[in-house]
């Protein structure tokens, strides 16, 4: 009876194992159906299907890592409870990894990467050059932005962004120039620095001036650092062209206001749309609403409206609360405003180009500009004639 029993537990426990076994080779053989289907169905970008595929973990996680950086997604996407099924659904073999895990895997990519950066400035023959701005995010919080150009031995041009960091308050000389020292050596770039292009700020300007002493005393400056120094271009174009708007600005607020009266509900623009339909009106786009601070977002705004000028009149008889249209010699007036404004536009799209070099057709721009504006005939508005003084003065400064 003893042994009965015994045999019959032994026979249990092996059964039991064996159970135990042919569930984990079924499983084994569920998984190696599936890598089989997926490497039988898998495609290549032509079509061809790519038998010698095999899944690899480290290759998966590169590739998350790589969207992530690429497009800019929150790190905490990989406890999304949607992305995670949709990665089961493509693979089921896959194993997810955590928020910590691919925050370590970012962290340690960038070191490699900027190793690699290192290594690729040590050895560009050449000197370097930067482009550094101060930007302010909608928490008012401050960042520092430099962007380091150089060509390799090709003579191809580089652009690459190696810092993009908070800035404590308060944005001093003092306190800009230490962060740029820091970040000098930091790339060990000192010594290949050229020049550093930037707005006129005057906290730019006395960060320079420390910055020009401080490598001086180096000797690690060409030509005693008179080329170090280079303002931007684009940003003095700007001023001249804020400097102008300031004064013509009550030109431009009607059409600003029309623009806001159109875009304000949907059934005005639509119907708007239909009366530029009715005219065969040939315009791409309807005008947008510009930007105070970006003088370039008002001459685009005031070259579609003006094309679109016939719309807005009958736009007036039509509706009664659309009290804003501009008056024929108001449409005159902002036709001047845009012309003058048009070649500051030509030349801020040239000098502002990155795939390209600048300073070599910066002095053609700025001299046309100059020509521009000395030849300006006087004009019988008083507005308008202001205007050419005042940026005339603004070009003359700068």
């Amino acid at each position: 009876m003893h042994c009965n029993a015994e045999i019959s537990a032994k026979r249990g426990a092996g059964t039991s194992a064996m159970s135990t076994h042919l569930r984990r080779c079924k499983a084994r053989m569920s998984v190696n159906r599936v890598v089989n289907q997926l490497k039988s169905t898998v495609m290549s970008p032509e079509g061809i299907a790519l038998k010698d595929w095999r899944f690899n973990q480290d290759t998966s996680r590169k590739e998350l890592l790589r969207m992530i950086s690429l497009h800019g997604f929150p790190l905490a996407v990989v406890d999304y409870d949607g992305f995670r099924r949709f990665v089961s659904s493509l693979n089921p073999v896959f194993k997810m990894v955590s928020r910590r895990t691919i925050t370590d895997d970012c962290s340690k990519k960038y070191q490699e990467e900027k190793q690699v950066l290192l290594d690729v400035l040590e050895n560009v023959k050449g000197r370097v050059s930067l482009t550094m701005d101060m930007w302010t995010s909608n928490q008012t919080l401050g960042y520092m932005c430099i962007t380091c150009h150089f060509t390799d031995d090709d003579w191809k041009m580089h652009k690459r962004t190696l810092k993009f960091s908070f800035m404590k308050t308060p944005h001093t000389g003092v306190a800009m120039f230490n962060a740029v020292l820091r970040f000098l050596q930091e790339w060990n770039i000192e010594d290949k620095l050229f020049a550093v292009t930037l707005d006129n700020a005057s906290n730019n300007n006395a960060m320079m001036k420390l910055l020009k002493s401080n490598l001086l005393e180096k000797k690690m400056l060409l030509v005693k650092g008179k080329l170090l120094h280079q303002r931007c271009a684009a940003h003095v174009l700007n001023l001249i062209c804020k400097a102008g708007l300031e004064i013509i600005n009550p030109i431009v607020h009607k059409i600003r206001e029309s623009v806001k009266y159109v875009q304000g509900s949907t059934s005005r623009k639509q119907k708007f749309e239909e009366i530029i339909q009715q005219l065969s009106l040939s315009c791409e786009k309807c005008p947008k609403v510009d930007t105070c601070t970006r003088w370039n977002s008002t001459y685009l705004m005031l070259k579609i409206s003006f094309k679109l000028r016939r719309a807005f009149d009958s736009l007036g008889q039509q509706d009664q609360e659309y009290t804003f249209a501009p008056t024929s010699e108001e449409w005159e007036k902002s036709r001047k405003v845009r012309k003058l404004l048009k070649i500051f536009f030509a030349a801020t799209t040239v000098v502002s180009g990155t795939l390209y070099p600048t300073a070599n057709l910066h002095f053609h721009e700025i001299w046309e500009i100059r020509l521009v504006l000395e030849n300006q005939v006087p004009e019988a508005d008083a507005e308008l004639a202001e205007t050419v003084q005042y940026m005339q003065r603004k070009f003359r400064r700068y």
